[in-house]
């Protein structure tokens, strides 16, 4: 069980053991802002993700880009038969 689970059910456990309602609106306040720490986290989980694809389709794009260069390249250059091309070796184009 993790921490933030534990400290909920021990919230829950106040509530329901509270004697008079203000102990009970002081354990409903302590759920609260566990529940709103949980959601922070969440947020904060969902931007890092969201992140981390925003690079990854930005370095597909580039690999992409790179390739459809050294195509047009490689037919302006009028060559009939292109030079091996890998997107994983250096992409520096020889000048004539």
């Amino acid at each position: 069980m993790t921490i933030e689970e534990q400290n909920l059910k021990a919230a829950q456990a106040q509530v329901q053991n509270a004697v008079g309602p203000t102990q009970a609106v002081q354990a409903a306040s302590q759920i609260t802002a566990a529940q709103i720490t949980q959601l922070q986290l969440l947020r904060q989980a969902v931007l890092t993700q969201t992140q981390a694809q925003s690079v990854y389709y930005a370095q597909q794009l580039q690999k992409e880009a790179a390739i459809d260069a050294k195509i047009t390249q490689t037919i302006q250059a009028g060559q009939t038969k292109p030079k091996p091309f890998s997107a994983f070796t250096n992409l520096e184009v020889p000048t004539a």
